[in-house]
């Protein structure tokens, strides 16, 4: 009778005899969740002559870093010039509108528009209805 020692699931299993120990190696016997050794035919009797305790080998931990590869951009000199140069008009041309926007037309729409109405309502203010020329 020797005492086997057999190393998985993160345990260390002593077994004292051989008749258990011969039962787990054959597939006849397994460790349920709560490390408890049972029996696989019959009613799952329990087999006490196992000694469980947590594996005290050291775990050894890969330490490499990982490196996340950027994917390499195919180089298409006509395809970057034509898409640069779509960037560049259009960025120019919403410059412009904005402006346009600013310095032509909202001057235009106050002055012309927005100005008259507020003054006609400044002389009128008693009139119960107001028509401005929009």
């Amino acid at each position: 009778m020797a005492i086997c020692i057999v190393r998985a699931n993160g345990f260390k299993y002593t077994f004292y005899d051989d008749e258990t120990y011969n039962l787990y190696m054959s597939g006849e016997a397994y460790f349920d969740e709560g490390q408890t050794l049972r029996r696989r035919k019959g009613r799952g009797n329990i087999c006490n002559r196992v000694k469980v305790e947590p594996d005290d080998r050291p775990v050894v931990v890969d330490r490499r870093p990982i490196v996340i590869q950027q994917p390499q951009r195919e180089e298409h000199p006509i395809r970057d010039a034509i898409r640069d140069s779509i960037a560049y008009r259009l960025r120019y041309a919403i410059d412009r509108g904005i402006d346009k926007l600013v310095y032509d037309g909202l001057p235009y729409l106050w002055n012309e528009k927005i100005k008259p109405g507020i003054d006609d309502f400044k002389e009128y203010p008693e009139s119960a209805k107001l028509n401005l020329p929009l």
